[in-house]
């Protein structure tokens, strides 16, 4: 799409997550195949180490991707792409491995760097920097629960020592009250109405 639109000159591309090509999708294909449990043991902790590799392999092919269409679409990634984790960046299958999701968090961090980070960004009048049209005010946040061991349904969580950087964030920026502001993040952080009921889900 913005391909096709690169002529209206985008100012800004955001990814919401789920950029990794399921890097676990041997996963459940080993644990079901084997006829003993100790062999099944070995196989899938051999899937748990290759994961980190295919993760990061995916993670590259995928910022290399993104990075791409800036160029084409003529803008600064450093300055203009922004990036947040999925859960299936971060979990197998985007449900397995809870324990790992900070190990993979470190993953997707050193990947795409300083694409994934709260900003403060002022939008200019074409070739008039003396009209500001906008002060953009983001906040990026990962929302796949680093805690959660048990199946995690994908459900999302921000912790506060995220919420706590965010504030120390705005806090130093002193016209942020008069920003538009933008919180990025994956989904459903917050609990989610089950199909076919009007309650809320407890989480």
């Amino acid at each position: 799409i913005l391909l096709a639109d690169k002529d209206r000159h985008p100012d800004l591309i955001v990814d919401t997550g789920d950029i990794a090509d399921n890097p676990g999708s041997q996963f459940l294909e080993t644990s079901n195949e084997v006829s003993f449990w100790r062999r099944a043991q070995q196989e899938v902790r051999a899937k748990w180490y290759g994961w980190e590799s295919t993760l990061r392999t995916s993670l590259v092919g995928a910022r290399g991707y993104l990075t791409g269409i800036c160029e084409e679409v003529g803008i600064n990634p450093e300055h203009q792409l922004l990036v947040v984790p999925g859960n299936h960046d971060l979990l197998m299958q985007g449900l397995f491995g809870a324990g790992r999701t900070k190990r993979a968090l470190e993953i997707f961090s050193e990947v795409f760097g300083n694409y994934f980070r709260h900003d403060f960004l002022r939008f200019y009048s074409p070739g008039n920097t003396e009209v500001c049209l906008c002060n953009l005010g983001v906040l990026s946040f990962n929302s796949t629960d680093q805690n959660r061991r048990a199946f995690s349904l994908a459900s999302g969580h921000i912790c506060l020592d995220e919420l706590s950087a965010a504030a120390e964030f705005t806090a130093k920026k002193s016209n942020w009250a008069d920003a538009f502001c933008l919180a990025l993040m994956h989904h459903h952080p917050l609990p989610m109405a089950l199909a076919g009921t009007r309650g809320l889900a407890e989480d």
